[in-house]
């Protein structure tokens, strides 16, 4: 079967309404169920033959059952091995443009750099055209920003999203610099906000996530003697000089792991 969208809420799938990815198809008797694919459509093929029931519960109260079934019930056997189509409709209870945003960082190390990624989901009942707002600490330098944005106003980045689509994710990659062992422990402060326009073409804050990174580091104050110490500027020793006894010490003094020592 699949889960749709049923924008005119006649009960029946239409070429132009969309359908609704990685939503859950609930099954018992089962342990779980099935989730839409990313076309909005779902399969269950259990081992064992059967009565089951199929059912598709709303995620959110923006939203009401439209199909004229809440839940089906089949019975799966050697004479009956498929039952479709098991269509689910969800249409718009409410018109609201609700989407979560979230930056999610590798590791911030204080030496070389680390990915970080923007990720939206629309969860709304509304397709919003929209702006993302990427305000880095000033602690940062950030390179190869993927997709490219529209604008750069110091240390802010602004992308558009137009018509971000139901239950559809959108997202972005950049390339964050840190600022080196002088700011190790310290934090930094950087805020992601998405913006939305509204009747009136206002840019309004639809959400705001701030997020806080911790600049770590492996330290080596390291120490390295030779003896013989040798003599002048180049350590010159005797050329009849056997062995060279060399000390090495390392401690890391920063408050990460130290790698490929």
């Amino acid at each position: 079967g699949l889960l749709y969208i049923d924008l005119d809420q006649d009960g029946q799938p239409d070429l132009n309404e969309p359908l609704a990815p990685w939503q859950a198809v609930q099954v018992y008797p089962n342990s779980g169920g099935v989730y839409t694919t990313g076309n909005g459509t779902y399969l269950f093929a259990p081992q064992d033959s059967g009565t089951y029931v199929l059912s598709a519960p709303l995620t959110s109260p923006l939203w009401q059952l439209s199909s004229d079934s809440a839940s089906y019930t089949v019975h799966l056997g050697s004479l009956t091995p498929v039952a479709d189509p098991l269509d689910f409709g969800w249409a718009p209870l409410l018109d609201s443009t609700v989407i979560n945003a979230a930056v999610i960082p590798g590791p911030t190390p204080c030496i070389g750099s680390a990915m970080a990624t923007v990720n939206l989901l629309n969860q709304g009942t509304t397709r919003p055209d929209l702006v993302v707002s990427l305000t880095l600490d000033t602690l940062f330098t950030f390179s190869a920003p993927s997709p490219a944005p529209d604008s750069i106003v110091g240390h802010t980045l602004h992308w558009h999203v137009d018509s971000l689509a139901l239950f559809s994710a959108w997202q972005a990659t950049l390339s964050i610099q840190p600022p080196g062992i002088l700011f190790v422990g310290d934090t930094a402060h950087s805020l992601l906000q998405v913006l939305e326009t509204d009747s009136l073409g206002v840019l309004q804050v639809v959400t705001a996530q701030p997020w806080e990174s911790i600049i770590t580091c492996a330290y080596d104050p390291n120490d390295k003697q030779v003896e013989p110490v040798g003599e002048g500027a180049w350590g010159g020793i005797d050329a009849s000089t056997e062995w060279l006894t060399y000390t090495v010490r390392f401690q890391n003094t920063g408050n990460s792991y130290a790698e490929d020592v």
